[in-house]
């Protein structure tokens, strides 16, 4: 059973996804601090370097990093011939949010998202993608056939996980909805002046709501009454473990997670573990447990980019796979796209997440209710 509870504290909003009555999500809506990502600005070039990436003033603080080197970027180029100089006005789309120093990235592909949809255009329109977390063939096809029918010329489209099961009426009229946003973009971005903003996302608990899918949940409102949900159900304790290095397991072995800028590291470690006289059976023992819980973690922390996991090590070959294929198995639970990418030479499990929103840590920041 999934439970969400939303909390208001000050400016900020609070939605703690349970599921078991295990704090497993905690996103936090600042109302000033809102995240960018999908807001359409008219931007202007300031810089191009030679390794390929452009800053770009888009009305912010920090100047917007592009990466022009990536020829998904395709509107920017002819052949191997750049398109854009410095000074030029271009329409961009913001893919991700300011880190650290760095400014928020943005994309020149601009793609319109809703519950069921994401549309964009492309120069090799009319692909159809289907998440691959729908996993019936049949569904998968009825799902494709419908956005075929429907999906105007020069567009892309991928049909999300939350298409599952819609009916015909709602896809369709969902994909006009987008439509009309990408065409009320287009219309009005070449008679105003840079830098402006040319589209706004919805921000805050209406977006966040959508996002996790609400309506099929219990959802409550913790108002601040005489009883505080997020004390009662033990939500304040998990936060302040969700921002520890170390995490404990039941087993008696632990984890260590860093985060840097570049990655995130994750050491398993055997700790006080006391295993059988089976050496590889242990270690397969801790392995297991490390990776349900390093794929909640993950999921809590909002963790992103690339992610590289130090399992304790194996001989038996075996025993590898039987723990990827679990630690597989426990990513497929997150609702943000996350990869296992494999092993490195160096014999570590390497897993690439998404990024939306910041991580845990720094939404954290601020929060005065958190001890």
């Amino acid at each position: 059973m999934r439970k969400i509870i939303v909390k208001h504290e000050k400016n900020q909003h609070f939605t703690a996804i349970l599921e078991n009555d295990r704090l497993v999500e905690l996103i936090v809506d600042d109302s000033e601090d809102e995240s960018l990502i999908g807001n359409i600005y008219m931007g202007i070039i300031k810089k191009i370097l030679p390794a390929g990436f452009a800053f770009v003033d888009i009305g912010k603080e920090k100047m917007a990093f592009l990466q022009l080197v990536d020829r998904r970027e395709w509107l920017f180029w002819e052949d191997d011939r750049l398109l854009i100089k410095q000074g030029d006005s271009i329409l961009v789309q913001v893919i991700k949010d300011e880190v650290g120093q760095k400014g928020p990235t943005i994309s020149g592909l601009l793609t319109f998202s809703g519950k069921l949809l994401v549309i964009e255009k492309h120069r090799d329109a009319g692909n159809i993608g289907v998440s691959r977390k729908i996993t019936d063939v049949k569904e998968r096809a009825r799902l494709s056939e419908i956005v075929k029918s429907e999906l105007p010329d020069g567009i892309n489209a991928i049909i999300r996980t939350r298409a599952a099961g819609a009916k015909k009426e709602e896809i369709i009229d969902e994909m006009t909805r987008l439509m009309n946003h990408m065409n009320t973009s287009d219309a009005h971005w070449q008679y105003i002046a840079a830098p402006a903003l040319i589209h706004k996302e919805a921000t805050g608990l209406s977006r966040t709501l959508e996002e996790i899918g609400a309506n099929e949940s219990e959802l409550i409102y913790d108002d601040n009454g005489s009883i505080n949900l997020f004390d009662k159900l033990g939500i304040i304790t998990e936060i302040n473990q969700a921002t520890s290095k170390k995490i404990w397991l039941k087993s008696g072995a632990f984890l260590t997670i860093e985060e840097t800028e570049a990655c995130v590291v994750i050491d398993v470690n055997s700790g006080k573990f006391i295993g059988s006289r089976n050496a590889e059976k242990s270690i397969l023992s801790i392995n297991l447990e490390a990776a349900e819980e390093i794929a909640m973690q993950i999921r809590l922390r909002n963790l992103s980019g690339i992610i590289i996991i130090d399992f304790i090590r194996t001989k038996d070959a075996e025993n590898t796979k039987i723990l990827l294929k679990y630690m597989e198995d426990m990513l497929k639970k997150d609702r943000i796209s996350v990869y296992l990418m494999g092993i490195t030479a160096a014999g570590l499990v390497e897993i690439t997440r998404k990024r939306l929103r910041k991580p845990l840590s720094a939404a954290l920041g601020s929060c005065g209710f958190i001890s």
